[in-house]
């Protein structure tokens, strides 16, 4: 009778998880990360950036079958959006040892249900909430390797072709149950074939010379060029205050300059529970799980910190907030100094408010991007002009059919290309580049700035367009 329970339960969880995120599912692409995985279900290909490498062939696989009868892009990264979600839940109540019918499960599958960043990725159509809940996965067998030693190097494996960004994390209690496992040889061959299986389709789609060719390319470009890393963002202060931020106000709904009232409530709570975590911190940590889990997180913390683009993308940080947030809860469960009902008060309060600010942020979603809403601006002026920005933005626009002639705003030759054009007439200008255009007898006019919630996305929140006119 449990067990029917039980599987009652879990299933309730699971379509609650997948409806929620069909219900809130969005029909635009909303930034240029987006747009490469889009189009990629018609058309896979890294060597257009279709998506960019490493390819992502792991999610690839799992998203055509249920793309294919959808017919629908968003609803269709929705369905994955919300499986994973359960996916992370169920695996952190395994990890934590905690029955999701106690009050603790409880709490901690509201949390991560409703969190912000985790429900907004949710619905993006990205890979990153797959690859959490597979970083889920693996992060408890490799603590767990009497449940199944073979899943752990396994899922890492699996890992690599579907978010090799979040492997760092992964790297200590790799190594640590390599150490102790009298199955080196089997660990090995495992963790060879979980890359293997996805490594090698890539490798024969692309062509092996064509494909270390991108390889290279995309990894020398991400490091020291479009990444966003320590190299070509070497400002300590910035990144610090960005790594924060996307922990404290995406991840968290924590306060910052422009924010919501419900975030101002959001942080006197947070700021509550984490003095209770530091006061109980000796205790939980002598779990020998917690220690493990604590050691990842720095790692982690300090590869995205130097090597991510933590300045523009909030989501690397998912790994952390997730985590994050049953330390919090069990933190507050153990502290006895405060009594029980008013621990539950509390943290009920916490997840009503926090709750409230992601639906809020949810509708936000669903509104078109600030490139969405550029877009649609010039597909409606754009006949016989000439289009000026950077080369990301130009991509977006000739993704989504717009016919007309694009200058690159970095381009050297820009002010030949333009007069060859047009002779300097019918120009639109996308971005803050009036200083590389050379007007005589006409000048740029704000036409209009397009908008979006920052903390929706990060990504080009803001856009201006301008137009050249004749002077007066």
């Amino acid at each position: 009778m449990n067990n029917k329970k039980n599987y009652l339960i879990n299933f309730c969880l699971l379509v609650t998880c997948i409806g929620s995120r069909a219900l809130t599912s969005i029909f635009y692409i909303e930034d240029i990360d987006s747009l490469r995985f889009a189009l990629s279900l018609n058309d896979y290909d890294i060597s257009n950036l279709q998506p960019h490498f490493p390819g992502y062939l792991v999610h690839h696989i799992i998203i055509k079958p249920i793309y294919f009868l959808t017919l629908n892009t968003g609803l269709s990264f929705s369905i994955i959006g919300g499986f994973s979600v359960y996916i992370c839940i169920v695996y952190i109540l395994k990890f934590f040892s905690i029955s999701l019918k106690s009050k603790e499960g409880i709490f901690i599958s509201f949390f991560i249900f409703f969190n912000p960043l985790i429900w907004l990725m949710s619905n993006r159509y990205m890979p990153d909430i797959a690859g959490l809940a597979v970083l889920s996965l693996s992060f408890y067998y490799f603590c767990n390797p009497k449940t199944n030693h073979i899943l752990g190097p396994l899922t890492f494996g699996l890992l690599s072709g579907l978010r090799l960004s979040y492997i760092p994390f992964l790297l200590f209690p790799l190594l640590k149950n390599f150490k102790k496992t009298p199955f080196k040889n089997k660990f090995i061959l495992t963790f060879i074939f979980g890359i293997l299986i996805w490594l090698l389709p890539l490798i024969f789609l692309t062509g092996i010379n064509n494909f270390f060719e991108i390889a290279l390319n995309q990894t020398n470009g991400h490091f020291s060029d479009f990444g966003g890393t320590i190299i070509s963002n070497n400002n300590f202060i910035d990144r610090g205050v960005h790594f924060f931020r996307s922990i404290w106000a995406d991840g968290m709904g924590g306060y910052t300059y422009h924010r919501s009232v419900f975030s101002l409530f959001i942080s006197i709570l947070l700021l509550f529970f984490l003095t209770i975590v530091l006061k109980v911190w000796s205790k939980i940590y002598q779990n020998k799980f917690f220690k493990v889990l604590f050691v990842s997180i720095i790692i982690y913390s300090v590869w995205i910190f130097f090597f991510q683009n933590i300045i523009h993308k909030s989501r690397h940080v998912l790994p952390i907030v997730l985590f994050l947030i049953p330390v919090l809860i069990l933190s507050v469960f153990e502290f006895n100094q405060v009594n029980k009902k008013l621990r539950t008060i509390l943290l009920s309060l916490f997840l009503i408010i926090q709750g409230t600010l992601t639906i809020i942020l949810t509708i936000q979603h669903k509104e078109p991007s600030a490139i969405f809403q550029v877009k649609e601006f010039v597909s409606a002026n754009s006949n016989k002009k000439t289009i000026v920005s950077i080369p990301l933005i130009n991509f977006y626009l000739k993704a989504h059919g717009i016919n007309s002639k694009f200058v690159d705003s970095d381009d050297h030759n820009i002010q030949n290309k333009i007069q060859l054009n047009n002779n300097t007439n019918d120009i639109i200008l996308i971005g803050d580049f009036l200083n590389i255009i050379q007007t005589k007898n006409k000048y740029f006019k704000t036409d209009t700035t397009f908008y979006h919630n920052p903390f929706v996305n990060k990504m080009w929140s803001e856009i201006t367009v301008y137009t050249l006119s004749e002077k007066n």
